[in-house]
C-alpha cells in the first residue's frame, strides 16, 4: 500500500477483494483507529472513554447497526487504555458470526436507551462491571454525550471519577485520517459521483420534481452499495437557490433553472459529500449572472485548494476564500466517519485557528449569490498531502456555466 497520502489519493480502485492489488486493509484500518483513540486517551489523561454517538461507536468497534435518522442515546461503546472495546448491541449473534476479531464477552448486552433514570443506572452498573473486569479504576471518564439521567447515574456509580468531554477526545483521534481511511473516502466519493452523474443526465430533460431527481440519485448510490446518506441531501432549483434552501421539495424543475445538487453516499462508514450546480434543459443557456456567479465560486474553490497546505491554518483558508463567498458563516468542515467533523472552517476559525496537517480531509463549499434571485454552490473534498491538497475525484463542471473546466 502507498505510504503517502498522495499515493492513497491516486489509487482508483474497486470495492471487491482481489489478489492482484492491495486495496483497503480493513484489519489495519481497525487497528489504526483504536491506536489513535488510545493515543488521545493518553494525551488527555483519560482512563475510560464512553461513546453514544453512532459514528464514534462504529469508529471504536467497526460494528454496523440499524440507524435512526435522528440522534438517540442508543448505541454505546467503551474503551480503556488497554484491552478491546466493550459495547452494547442488539445484534450480538450477527456480530459473533461475522466479526471473528470480536470477543462475544465484550458485547455486554442489548441496546440501552438511556433516557430514563432506571436504564441509565443499569447501564452505569454495567460500565462499572466492564471496568472491574479490565482491572480499571477510572479517575477520569470521558463521555461524548451526557443526558441528565446518565450524569446522575455516573456520579453515583463512579463518585471518585471526574467526567470530561469525550467528544473532544475521540474527535481528535478521528481528525487525522490514515491512508486506508482516505481510500474509504475515495470509494464514498465514487459512489456519490455515480448519483451525481444520474442527476446531471436527468436534468437534460427538465420538468421533473426536485424530489424525483433526488430519488433517482439515491437509487443509484444505494445500487452501488451506499450504506446511508450524509444528510437529507439537497436538490434546490430556480428561486430556491437564493436564499439557499437546504432541503428538497416537490417543486418542479423548469428549463433554465440553476439546480444545486448536494449529495453524499457512504462506504464502510465513511461519507462522500460534494456539490455541483447545473442548468436544467439540454437546450437552455445560462444567464450572464449565473455564469459570473459560477466563475466566482469556482475561483473560490481554487483559492481554498491553494491555501490547504502544511504551514497554513484553517483561518488562512477562510481568509483566502473571502467572506463574500461564505453562506451562514460556514465555509467547510472535516469529513470522515462523520459527515461533518473537525477541523471546521468557519468564522470561528479566525479566532481559534487549527494548524493543517497531512491526513486532514476537508469538504469545502463556497456559496455565491447576487442577493436577488440566483445562488451558486460548489463543493469539493480535499486531502492534505505531504505536498499540498489533492481533490478527491474532480467531478466535471457544467460547460454552460464554466467552459473548459
Amino acid at each position: 500500500m502507498a505510504t503517502t497520502y498522495a499515493g492513497a489519493c491516486r489509487m482508483d480502485m474497486g470495492a471487491m477483494a482481489v489478489d492482484w492489488q492491495e486495496r483497503i486493509d480493513f484489519e489495519r484500518l481497525r487497528a489504526d483507529r483504536q491506536r489513535k483513540v488510545r493515543d488521545a486517551l493518553a494525551k488527555h489523561n483519560v482512563d475510560v472513554l464512553l461513546c453514544w454517538r453512532y459514528e464514534n461507536y462504529r469508529y471504536l468497534t467497526s460494528a454496523r447497526n440499524h440507524e435512526w435518522p435522528t440522534f438517540q442515546p442508543t448505541w454505546a461503546a467503551g474503551i480503556a487504555r488497554e484491552g478491546d472495546p466493550f459495547f452494547w448491541d442488539m445484534d450480538r449473534e450477527t456480530i459473533v458470526a461475522n466479526m471473528p476479531w470480536v470477543n462475544g464477552d465484550d458485547i455486554i448486552g442489548e441496546l440501552r436507551i438511556a433516557e430514563t433514570d432506571g436504564v441509565a443506572e443499569l447501564w452505569c452498573r454495567e460500565v462499572r462491571e466492564a471496568c472491574n473486569k479490565r482491572k480499571v479504576k477510572p479517575k477520569r471518564i470521558a463521555i461524548d454525550v451526557l443526558t441528565v439521567p446518565m450524569m446522575k447515574a455516573l456520579a453515583k456509580e463512579f463518585p471518585e471519577a471526574e467526567l470530561v468531554n469525550g467528544q473532544q477526545v475521540v474527535i481528535e483521534a478521528r481528525m487525522i485520517k490514515t491512508p486506508d481511511e482516505v481510500r474509504c473516502l475515495l470509494m464514498a466519493y465514487q459512489i456519490t459521483a455515480a448519483g451525481m452523474e444520474t442527476a446531471r443526465s436527468l436534468l437534460r430533460v427538465p420538468n421533473m420534481t426536485e424530489s424525483a431527481l433526488l430519488g433517482e440519485a439515491y437509487r443509484v448510490m444505494y445500487g452501488h452499495g451506499s450504506e446511508w446518506t450524509q444528510c437529507t441531501n439537497i436538490v434546490c432549483s430556480g428561486g430556491s437557490t437564493y436564499p439557499y434552501r437546504r432541503l428538497t421539495t416537490d417543486k418542479i424543475i423548469h428549463p433554465g433553472d440553476a439546480v444545486i445538487v448536494d449529495i453524499g453516499g457512504r462506504f464502510n462508514g465513511y461519507y462522500g459529500d460534494f456539490t455541483r450546480c447545473f442548468i436544467a434543459g439540454e437546450d437552455a443557456r445560462a444567464t450572464r449572472t449565473q455564469q459570473d456567479l459560477y466563475r466566482k465560486n469556482y475561483d473560490a474553490l481554487c483559492r481554498a485548494q491553494e491555501a490547504l497546505k502544511i504551514g497554513n491554518t484553517t483561518a488562512d483558508v477562510y481568509k483566502a476564500v473571502g467572506e463574500d463567498c461564505v453562506w451562514g458563516g460556514v465555509l467547510g468542515h472535516g469529513i470522515g466517519i462523520g459527515p461533518t467533523e473537525l477541523p471546521k472552517i468557519n468564522r470561528r476559525s479566525l479566532v481559534e485557528p487549527t494548524a493543517l496537517e497531512p491526513g486532514m480531509v476537508f469538504s469545502i463549499e463556497p456559496y455565491t449569490t447576487d442577493n436577488r434571485s440566483d445562488g451558486i454552490r460548489l463543493e469539493n473534498n480535499y486531502v492534505i498531502t505531504e505536498t499540498g491538497a489533492t481533490v478527491l475525484g474532480p467531478f466535471p463542471h457544467d460547460p454552460k456555466l464554466l467552459a473548459a473546466c
